[in-house]
């Protein structure tokens, strides 16, 4: 929902790597980060001022409020793992062997310590995607 000076999340919405909600319930990794750009296009401040002081606050159904910076963060933080993930696939690596290498470790302590179902749902998405 889009306020004054502000976008309100749903209740669903949370910080970090534990927001797993749509990929979880048959979600893609890329739709996730389409929401995530959508939202930030929702956030630019319109021309001519668009980085004039001030800005959108991203309000989520639980947890801290967000600015444009935290969530564009977030977006290139599950675009990075996303693209590793897929190298991994590509590479011919299991499930167990891209969890065993922990690509998500850089973002944990920023994003949350539930890197193992984050993995698991991104790896399942992109292995059905690579599927014929």
């Amino acid at each position: 929902m889009i306020g004054r000076g502000g976008l309100r999340g749903r209740d669903d919405e949370g910080n970090g790597l534990g927001r797993l909600a749509c990929l979880l319930d048959g979600g893609s990794i890329q739709g996730e980060i389409e929401a995530l750009n959508h939202v930030i296009a929702l956030a630019v401040r319109p021309v001519p001022f668009p980085f004039e002081g001030g800005g959108t606050y991203i309000i989520p159904g639980h947890g801290r409020v967000y600015n444009l910076d935290d969530v564009v963060a977030y977006r290139d933080m599950v675009v990075t793992i996303r693209d590793i993930v897929q190298d991994m696939i590509d590479r011919g690596m299991a499930l167990q062997q891209i969890v065993a290498a922990s690509p998500a470790k850089p973002y944990e302590r920023q994003y949350g310590a539930n890197t193992r179902e984050f993995l698991e749902a991104v790896y399942r998405g992109l292995a059905k995607k690579a599927k014929p």
